[in-house]
């Protein structure tokens, strides 16, 4: 029995992906996670059950609301951010329940690859985030299309030094990067 789908069925996980990587890079250039990038992620999921016709996938709500109670309770700790804990119950709402298990241990893989890049050459990241800042300032749509995402991306390289003086590691990196492993799983 072939399984009716839209047209756009396929697009709309093709365009989450894209802001998953948005949404690392963001975290890895200015250690923002903008609003405006979960609002995508959370809204483009009813469009993405209605065009699949998977209604059984509203029980991904459940995963959402878990990991967003999760995610709250690690940034009242200070373990990760505000805009890490939002990140985590939007990409966990595209995981659902099946691949929990998975994108969990995707993401502290990452977590640990990352860390250790932190660590072990922090330097080297943020010369490279710095010189990444700086050409995007150069590139006038590339500054206001970042403009768009992270208003107060003018002022905010020293609050971006400071974080990086702080060894902080930006989590988003490792979250967004396990939430794309499963989507292009879950498309293969």
């Amino acid at each position: 029995m072939t399984e009716m789908v839209h047209p756009l069925f396929n697009t709309v996980p093709l365009v989450v992906g894209m802001v998953f990587l948005l949404a690392a890079l963001l975290d890895f250039l200015y250690y923002r996670l903008p609003n405006k990038l979960f609002y995508v992620i959370f809204y483009l999921f009813p469009i993405y059950i209605i065009l699949s016709f998977k209604f059984y996938l509203v029980s991904n709500y459940l995963v959402f609301v878990g990991s967003l109670l999760v995610g709250f309770g690690l940034f009242a700790t200070a373990l990760i951010g505000g805009g890490d804990a939002k990140l985590l119950a939007a990409v966990s709402l595209w995981v659902g329940w099946h691949n929990l298990v998975p994108f969990v241990l995707w993401m502290v893989i990452l977590g640990g690859v990352i860390s250790g890049a932190y660590l072990l050459f922090p330097q080297r990241i943020y010369h490279l985030t710095a010189r990444l800042r700086h050409l995007i300032q150069k590139q006038s749509i590339l500054k206001k299309s970042i403009r768009f995402l992270v208003s107060d991306v003018d002022v905010i390289e020293e609050e971006v030094i400071s974080l990086q003086n702080k060894r902080m590691i930006p989590y988003g990196i490792c979250i967004a990067g396990a939430g794309l492993i499963i989507l292009v799983k879950g498309m293969m």
